[in-house]
């Protein structure tokens, strides 16, 4: 999952960091709300059709993400 949402970390200025247990921040500067959001819905259904091992297993996974 952070390999995924790292991949839209692409100039500098932007960053990517753990923001609590289980909270991520993506801050990017100076990219406008409609872009965030259109990026978060990308990061999203990435993360919902990728499969990810648990214990042997692939299960699917979910997030809920804000925009601000």
């Amino acid at each position: 999952m952070g390999q995924i949402i790292k991949s839209y970390v692409r100039r500098d200025s932007d960053f990517a960091v753990r923001y609590g247990g289980e909270e991520i921040l993506l801050c990017l500067p100076g990219v406008s709300l409609s872009d965030c959001r259109l990026i978060c819905t990308r990061i999203h259904k990435q993360i919902e059709e990728t499969p990810f091992s648990c214990e042997g297993n692939a299960i699917r996974v979910t997030v809920s993400m804000g925009v601000a």
